[in-house]
């Protein structure tokens, strides 16, 4: 940190009996440095601020999942969880064999138009219980055994809200997004 004595202009240098008493350092180091005396420190409040060039918004979307813990406690519940994901879509009680074996939350998240699916579920998972638990990837389920237990993120289709989570006629399917 350069010290500068506040003790006065030199007296050669051109308008010192001009300055106040807090110019004087500003003076020495616009004298010893080169610096103009814009440079130096001074009122805020009476200078125009600078613009800065627009950035364009990131446009956000709100996306909406069930996210189901399946919990199957028969063989036959364990073929039906790993039948759920194969062709991608749930349909309107496609999983009731699974009543009483499951937990759900619905989670709603807004994120980026152009978000990867890793940060969407990182958003997914920080909105869901430990009761349902989270989601990890992508993949397809290709098989499960009794006792064991999967989550699985299901985005609700257009026209879909938590209070109606297949459409007010019961005809919108929810596709699978991601698993545990």
């Amino acid at each position: 940190m350069l010290r500068v004595p506040d003790d006065g202009p030199p007296a050669d240098e051109p308008g010192a009996d001009d300055l106040g008493p807090g110019d004087h350092a500003a003076a020495h180091v616009a004298r010893d440095y080169g610096a103009r005396a814009d440079d130096a420190p001074h009122d805020h409040a009476t200078t125009r601020p600078t613009t800065r060039p627009s950035v364009p918004a990131v446009k956000a979307v709100q996306r909406t999942f069930r996210v189901d813990r399946y919990m199957p406690k028969t063989a036959a519940q364990a073929q039906v969880v790993a039948r759920l994901d194969d062709d991608g879509v749930l349909r309107y009680r496609e999983d009731r064999a699974l009543w009483g074996a499951n937990n759900w939350q619905f989670v709603t998240v807004r994120v980026p138009a152009d978000a990867s699916k890793a940060q969407v579920m990182a958003v997914i998972n920080a909105k869901t219980s430990s009761r349902v638990g989270d989601v990890h990837t992508g993949s397809r389920l290709r098989s499960i055994t009794r006792a064991r237990s999967v989550t699985i993120a299901w985005e609700l289709g257009k026209g879909a809200r938590p209070t109606s989570a297949w459409g007010a006629n019961k005809s919108v399917n929810q596709m699978f997004f991601a698993r545990s």
